[in-house]
């Protein structure tokens, strides 16, 4: 007599997403909108580090965390529309797609500014992030928002890093890395939401 055994069962595979999207949103980013550090996906929160001095909110490879989490929300809307899901069901995780990629544009609009006159272009160019290790104040909304749920005062955030501010290397090309991974949350995006409501 065959015996299955299920050791992952949809249901709590979903609610295990929704916690950990819900977990990304809460503990990892700034906040969902527009704006500087808005919509931009952190990789770590690193406590009692001496490298990073402290209770310190990382990015590091921003662009790419963001290609990932773009990716993640086209595939969510693709895959809740094949269910049966509506837009006004799925409005949210709409909102959330746009601001993620309003978050790229944002990156790209700014990267020429580094190297010359404040012309901005959507052309491609774009820098890792936009985060200000001098930002925020303690006090700001973000900061009191991102520690709110945390009860131990040695696990709080005290300040930003953002790894590298330019995704130019000394012999002024491109990463390949960013390029690639853009490339294939574009592709992903293509495919995946080529259905209809």
């Amino acid at each position: 007599m065959p015996q299955t055994l299920d050791l992952q069962a949809y249901e709590n595979n979903q609610a295990k997403y929704w916690l950990y999207r819900e977990r990304l949103k809460k503990y990892f980013m700034t906040y969902v909108g527009l704006g500087p550090t808005a919509s931009l996906p952190a990789s770590e929160r690193l406590y009692g580090d001496p490298a990073y001095n402290g209770r310190t909110f990382k990015w590091g490879d921003a662009t790419i965390n963001l290609a990932e989490y773009i990716s993640v929300l086209a595939m969510e809307i693709q895959m809740l529309g094949r269910v049966g899901y509506s837009y006004e069901d799925m409005r949210g995780s709409f909102e959330e797609l746009y601001f993620a990629m309003s978050a790229f544009n944002r990156l790209d609009l700014i990267a020429e500014t580094h190297y010359g006159p404040p012309i901005q272009l959507l052309n491609g160019f774009f820098v890792r992030d936009d985060i200000n290790t001098q930002y925020p104040d303690p006090n700001s909304n973000i900061m009191i928002r991102l520690n709110e749920r945390i009860t131990d005062p040695n696990r709080t955030v005290s300040k930003f890093d953002s790894g590298s501010n330019v995704v130019v290397l000394g012999d002024g090309k491109l990463s390949d890395e960013f390029i690639l991974e853009q490339y294939m949350n574009a592709i992903i995006q293509k495919f995946e939401l080529q259905w209809q409501f």
